[in-house]
């Protein structure tokens, strides 16, 4: 389906900037049904339809982000406190 997207924005003239945008939507993790939705909101010059698609892919960037910190800070916090307690041990002995 990609691929024949590109032919019908090749016809447009538009094939390299269109490799680009490609390219820039598989660098930000954009599975093929996004490119392939915004490469055809690309054609029919849907410029707002792009945006909303990218801002919820964003979207969903930033909740695997915050979830990710949310889960070094737990590993954060159990390393302080077996540190702290094995601190504690060693002042003991």
């Amino acid at each position: 389906m990609i691929k024949l997207l590109r032919h019908e924005l090749t016809k447009k003239a538009c094939y390299s900037k269109c490799e680009d945008i490609v390219s820039n939507l598989q660098d930000a993790g954009c599975n093929e049904e996004t490119i392939e939705r915004c490469l055809e909101y690309l054609l029919a010059d849907k410029k707002s339809s792009i945006l909303q698609c990218l801002y919820d892919h964003r979207k969903m960037l930033v909740q695997q982000l915050h979830h990710k910190q949310k889960q070094l800070d737990c590993l954060d916090f159990l390393i302080y406190k077996l540190e702290k307690c094995h601190d504690r041990k060693e002042d003991k002995i």
